[in-house]
Formats: C-alpha cells, sequence, structure tokens
C-alpha cells in the first residue's frame, strides 16, 4: 500500500493504478483501495469507471460500517 500511495502522491497515476490492482488481488474488500482507483480514474477523466470504482467502495464501506454495528449489539 505505502508503494502505491508514494506513486499517487507524486502523480504517476498509471504506477499507482498498478500497484492499487496487484493489492485488490490480494484483498478485494478493501474499500480504501477501491476509492483510491476511482480517484485516480478522475485524475485520469475516466468519470464512467470512477463512478463504479466510487460505487464499490460505498457498498463495501456500508459493509465494514454494518459489521461493526452487529458487534456492537453482541
Amino acid at each position: 500500500m505505502k508503494l502505491a500511495d508514494v506513486h499517487f502522491r507524486e502523480g504517476n497515476y498509471l504506477r499507482a493504478l498498478s500497484c492499487y490492482l496487484k493489492l485488490l488481488s490480494f484483498d478485494p474488500e478493501n474499500a480504501r483501495t477501491w476509492n483510491k482507483l476511482a480517484v485516480i480514474f478522475i485524475k485520469l477523466e475516466e468519470h464512467k469507471s470512477a463512478i463504479e470504482l466510487s460505487r464499490i467502495a460505498h457498498r463495501l464501506i456500508c459493509k465494514e460500517m454494518n459489521d461493526d454495528c452487529k458487534l456492537g449489539i453482541i
């Protein structure tokens, strides 16, 4: 994640994209990674893809929040 974040901060979006995609192969439910991909696609002016990636990130964040709430009930 750190290397991907470095590339992202430096504006090397294609390198960051490659790193984040690799991260998703190990952790496909990482909402932060999906969100970073959405931001990259916004920077690359690929807005349709950015919207889809944002939707995935949103769904995963909602799932995490729901799981956390269930833990509070137990």
